[in-house]
């Protein structure tokens, strides 16, 4: 009787433990995510003002940065007669807060009522902004808001409300 054998010569090479990571998106802005810019009472037609924020991006992965709004409320069509104008600047980091002190040459993304921008930027997809940062990056934003003088009557002791809101995505 004949016994085979099973004897091969045999090879083998290795590719080291294979490591996967993710990157990262990160947002933040100069007053902490929870500050508001405006708190304002008392307004009559011709009533303005202007505040500044400094939005930082620190992801490591480039991403695409939009500013929209949420939770916008209005008694009276008030935010009809709000108009508001966003500028949008590199970060300089020499403006005085909330001022807008040393805001520089800026873009204007935005100059219609607080109505308008509450109906039609309501998400990433439809927000404002040019700003792909590839990494760490800032943006300064400056807004003005005037009570319209042709403001009627009707919007006497009348509010208006919204949520500005900065996402990043990856791009």
């Amino acid at each position: 009787m004949w016994q085979a054998s099973n004897a091969a010569f045999t090879a083998t090479t290795t590719n080291g433990a294979q490591s996967f990571s993710t990157g990262s998106v990160a947002i933040s802005d100069n007053d902490g995510g929870s500050g508001v810019l405006f708190t304002v009472s008392g307004l009559k037609p011709g009533s303005t003002g202007t505040a500044c924020i400094t939005v930082s991006y620190t992801g490591s992965l480039a991403a695409g940065v939009r500013l929209y709004g949420t939770s916008p409320s209005t008694t009276n069509s008030l935010s009809s007669y709000v108009l508001l104008q966003i500028d949008e600047t590199t970060g300089s980091g020499t403006i005085t807060y909330p001022s807008c002190t040393g805001f520089g040459a800026s873009t204007t993304l935005f100059n219609s009522t607080l109505a308008s921008f509450g109906s039609a930027k309501t998400s990433y997809a439809t927000g404002l902004s040019s700003w792909n940062p590839g990494g760490s990056a800032t943006r300064d934003y400056r807004f003005t808001y005037t009570l319209d003088s042709a403001a009627p009557n009707t919007t006497m002791s009348s509010s208006a409300a919204i949520t500005f809101v900065w996402e990043a995505q990856n791009t």
